[in-house]
């Protein structure tokens, strides 16, 4: 029973925010558009990476910048979860932290 206590909340913080990730219909959205400012709106109107692409200039809409910042989104997304874990999550969250630095190195 402890262990699902430990873990209950993390779960649910997850479901929450894979809950404003992008589902299936969306993506065909975004396939059918035909430009990267396109893009780039439609996920600014109706997703969660609002935030993070209001940091770009019209001049940076490029799909080497975006992939960039949604990539930080990432990181931003990992470090609310870890703020929310207990000591004995961080453990297994900093291992996971250390995986996504090296996929960023190599990226």
């Amino acid at each position: 029973m402890r262990n699902l206590l430990e873990y209950s909340g993390i779960a649910t913080k997850i479901r929450a925010m894979e809950a404003k990730l992008l589902s299936p219909d969306q993506f065909a959205e975004i396939a059918a558009l035909g430009s990267v400012p396109e893009i780039v709106e439609y996920l600014k109107k109706n997703t969660a990476y609002t935030d993070v692409l209001d940091t770009l200039e019209s001049d940076q809409l490029h799909r080497g910048n975006i992939e960039k910042v949604l990539m930080q989104s990432l990181y931003h997304d990992y470090t609310k979860i870890y703020r929310f874990c207990g000591q004995k999550q961080r453990r297994f969250m900093k291992l996971l932290m250390k995986n996504y630095e090296v996929d960023l190195i190599n990226y």
